[in-house]
Formats: structure tokens, sequence, C-alpha cells
């Protein structure tokens, strides 16, 4: 059987092109869709989306009167690395 089939191959090989190249597609469909979802403003629930993880505003810290940070602004994204 496999023998038969390599003889197809070889006479028409077009045979093997079009579904492999629907196949091509279809993946790359789901791929775009997902990296669509993935990118989208919010969720499919309606649930706004998250802009930062963590998000400090104006923070002022001092030691015995004296000002060791002063008004500082800081935002942390998913993936991102701080340090």
């Amino acid at each position: 059987m496999v023998a038969n089939g390599r003889a197809v191959l070889r006479s028409a090989a077009w045979l093997v092109a079009i579904p492999g190249a629907a196949i091509a597609v279809t993946v790359l469909a789901v791929s775009l869709v997902g990296d669509g979802n993935r990118r989208c403003p919010g969720d499919a629930r309606g649930h706004p989306a998250v802009t930062a993880l963590l998000e400090v505003a104006d923070l002022t810290v001092a030691f015995a009167a004296a000002p060791a940070v002063d008004r500082v602004d800081l935002s942390i994204r998913q993936g991102e690395i701080v340090g």
C-alpha cells in the first residue's frame, strides 16, 4: 500500500500540494487569531485590559526628615523585568 502511494506521488505530486496548502493556511489562520486575541484590549467577557500589573504614583520616602525618594512614578507591565 505504501509502495503504491509512492508511485502515485511520483506521477502526480500535486495531489499532496493541495491538502498541504490547506493545512498551512489553517495553521497560519489559527496563529493570527491567537496573536490578535493576545493583543486585543480587554478580554472576551468584556473586562477592561490590564494596562499595568504594578503602578506607583508620587512615591515619597523620607528617613529622619531627610528625603530619600521624592515623587517617583513607576509602572510595570506584564512581561517587563525591573532590576
